[in-house]
Formats: C-alpha cells, structure tokens, sequence
C-alpha cells in the first residue's frame, strides 16, 4: 500500500525521527510525505517513510535555499531520507 500526504506542523517541540538533536524552532513547516507500508495477512510487516528533508530544513532556516538545489517543500525529487519501521512479533 502506498499513501502521499501533506505534513504540516509547527515545529514547536523536538522530533527525534525527523530532526533529530534540533531544537523548536517555532517556525512552520509543509512537506509532502510518501509512506510505503507492507502487509502480510492482517499485519503491517514494514512501514517506510520518505521525505524531503533539504525542504524542510529551509523551511527551518537551517540551511541556505541556494544550496537546495530544486528548491520548495512540494518538491520530493532531492535529498530524500528514510525512516524504516519494522513491528515485533
């Protein structure tokens, strides 16, 4: 199963699995999510998370939008991570 959602937050408190070690920033933030999850049967065998992390990173003012190279948080083309969860039996 494959979704794409729209994130939106305020990072107003840290986020160990998106921003890890940063501190709220108190600033706005839109990204668009893909999430692939796997099923077997009627269970989740693995859920995988991408995201452009540059995009929101800029938004944050973290990091210099020149160095962004496409640029806007509705772009998902660069620099994307990925967060992978597995659930135990």
């Amino acid at each position: 199963m494959i979704d794409e959602i729209i994130f939106k937050f305020t990072h107003d408190t840290e986020m160990d699995w998106m921003l890890p070690g940063v501190p709220p920033t108190g600033k706005r933030v839109e990204v668009p999510l893909v999430v692939v999850v796997q099923l077997g049967g009627d269970s989740i065998v693995c859920e995988r998370i991408y995201w452009d992390q540059a995009s929101v990173l800029v938004q944050l003012g973290l990091l210099d939008s020149s160095s962004h190279t496409r640029g806007g948080s509705r772009d998902c083309s660069q620099g994307s991570w990925t967060r992978a969860y597995r659930p135990t039996s």
